[in-house]
C-alpha cells in the first residue's frame, strides 16, 4: 500500500489559488465534509467512484492516509489517468482508473460526441457505494449533464448515492454559459432546471447545501447529494 505520492506540477489541474492552498489539504477537507454530507462515519469500507478525478484526492488518501474500500478514477485527460495507473494503480489494489476519451468544449475538445449512449469508460457490471462528481456538472452543457447522471445511474448500488457540485443561480433561466469567448468555463444552472435533469435520469435529491463560505477561495459550489429513485 502506497504512503506517498508526488504529482508533477503540470498534472496538478486545480485552481490556482486552490493549489496554493495545498493538493492534499484540499482534498482532505472535501473528502471530509464529502463524507459528511453522505452520512458514512468512514470510507473504509465504501467503493468510491470519482468522475473528473484529477489527481488531488488520490494525492489527499495516500498522503493523508484516509481510509478508503476502493477508489476509481476516471477523467478526460489521458496525461492524468496514465500517471496514475502506473504510479498508483500498479502499486496499490486500492485504487483503478480509467480514460474516458469524450468530447468536452473546455477540457477535451477532440474527444468523441458525449451523450446518453456514449459508451462509459469502465466495466458496466462494476456498482459503488458513493459516486461524487466536483467542478464536473460547472463546466457540462445541460444535454451532457444530462446524459452523464442517466449513465453514472447505472452505476450506483442499490443504497448508491451521489454526490456532485454545480454553480446554481436564482437569475438564470434555465441554463447560462458564463463566457462566450471561453465555452464552459462557468456553466449555471437555475435550480428548478437541474433538479428536472436530476430526476429525469433517476436520482432523488436528498440533500442540497449552498457553495462554501468557510474557506477562501470556496472549496466548492452547491452541492447536490442524490439517492437512486
Amino acid at each position: 500500500m502506497l504512503t506517498e505520492l508526488k504529482v508533477p506540477t503540470h498534472l496538478a489541474r486545480n485552481h490556482p489559488a486552490l493549489r496554493k492552498r495545498g493538493a492534499v489539504r484540499t482534498g482532505k477537507l472535501l473528502i471530509e465534509k464529502a463524507t459528511r454530507i453522505a452520512g458514512v462515519g468512514t470510507l473504509a469500507d465504501k467503493r468510491v467512484l470519482d468522475i473528473g478525478c484529477g489527481t488531488r484526492f488520490t494525492t489527499s488518501i495516500i498522503n493523508k492516509n484516509i481510509p478508503i474500500g476502493s477508489y476509481t478514477g476516471v477523467d478526460v485527460n489521458k496525461s492524468v489517468i496514465d500517471f496514475l495507473k502506473n504510479q498508483v494503480e500498479a502499486n496499490d489494489e486500492r485504487f483503478d482508473y480509467a480514460h474516458w476519451d469524450v468530447e468536452n468544449a473546455l477540457y477535451n475538445k477532440t474527444g468523441k460526441p458525449f451523450n446518453e449512449q456514449s459508451e462509459f469508460a469502465i466495466d458496466p457490471s462494476r456498482r459503488f457505494d458513493l459516486i461524487w462528481m466536483f467542478s464536473v456538472i460547472t463546466h457540462q452543457y445541460p444535454e451532457e449533464t444530462s446524459a452523464l447522471l442517466k449513465i453514472l445511474r447505472h452505476y450506483a448500488a442499490p443504497e448508491g448515492l451521489l454526490l456532485f457540485t454545480a454553480i446554481i443561480d436564482a437569475g438564470v433561466d434555465k441554463f447560462i454559459d458564463a463566457f462566450e469567448d471561453q465555452p464552459l468555463m462557468m456553466a449555471a444552472y437555475q435550480n428548478e432546471y437541474l433538479l428536472e435533469l436530476v430526476d429525469s435520469a433517476g436520482w432523488t435529491v436528498e440533500k442540497s447545501l449552498p457553495r462554501d463560505t468557510e474557506n477562501h477561495p470556496p472549496l466548492h459550489q452547491d452541492v447536490l447529494l442524490c439517492s437512486v429513485k
